[in-house]
């Protein structure tokens, strides 16, 4: 899958929904040190839905690189739990209450 997107976002950088299947690509191959960075810059986007499945993306594949990233991953909780509403605060909240903040 990354062969046939990376040649996309080559042409159009900004295709927010290229990168954001890029990044879970990445995530789901186990390849969590390069979907990270994806992350991080989708989960900066306007677009609220990509957002907040970024966010929580990236909270994800900081969990799997436990307990090294302990610090890096309770940021990313705090993130998500300082947005009222956000679609996935409820489980933001269980994985800070599994791994400690």
């Amino acid at each position: 899958m990354e062969k046939l997107l990376k040649p996309v976002l080559k042409l159009n950088p900004n295709a927010l929904k290229t990168k954001e299947l890029l990044a879970h690509s990445l995530y789901k191959n186990g390849r969590y040190d390069e979907a990270i960075p994806y992350f991080r810059e989708l989960a900066n986007s306007k677009d609220k839905a990509i957002s907040e499945r970024s966010e929580w993306a990236l909270a994800l594949a900081l969990l799997h690189k436990m307990p090294a990233q302990k610090a890096l991953l309770n940021r990313a909780l705090d993130q998500i739990l300082a947005k009222p509403g956000h679609t996935f605060g409820g489980r933001a909240r269980e994985v800070r209450g599994r791994v400690g903040g």
